[in-house]
């Protein structure tokens, strides 16, 4: 769950994208 969003973190480089709001809510979900 959790490894989703940092994969997302680390592929914006750091920065939140909508995609990367998306994820997280499908890992916390």
């Amino acid at each position: 769950m959790g490894t989703t969003y940092k994969v997302s973190i680390s592929g914006s480089k750091g920065k939140i994208n909508k995609s990367d709001i998306f994820s997280l809510l499908n890992a916390v979900d």
